[in-house]
């Protein structure tokens, strides 16, 4: 049996902000997905009947439904700004890995500041 290098594990790696923002943007992605599954139920009950519309209305504030307000605000903020950088890589721009970790806090502090903005417009605040 040879002597191979094995890959690092869980406990001895340590996490850089590039994997967090990947991990993120796959959530972001993951959660996205499944809002717009639950939008497209509530449409569906709103066009069947009033009663399918309460019955839907109900069962969202039984699961929490102001809760998820804010993640979802952010997931779509966050999700388009790092899918901007993501386009950008794509066209072969900003591989430099002190870019890269400049666009990731610059697409942090962007979802942030865009999520405060649209529930400040929006009077969600």
């Amino acid at each position: 049996m040879t002597n191979r290098p094995i890959s690092p594990h869980i406990q001895i790696y340590r996490p850089q902000i590039t994997s967090i923002l990947s991990i993120t943007h796959r959530f972001t992605g993951i959660a996205l997905t499944l809002a717009s599954c639950i939008f497209c139920v509530g449409l569906f009950s709103f066009a069947l009947s009033e009663t399918a519309w309460e019955m839907f209305i109900s069962t969202c504030h039984l699961m929490g439904g102001k809760i998820w307000q804010w993640p979802l605000i952010f997931a779509v903020h966050y999700h388009a700004m790092n899918g901007i950088r993501h386009l950008a890589w794509d066209m072969g721009y900003g591989f430099n890995i002190k870019t890269v970790t400049q666009t990731s806090i610059l697409v942090i502090i962007l979802s942030i500041m865009a999520t405060l903005s649209f529930a400040h417009f929006c009077s969600i605040l």
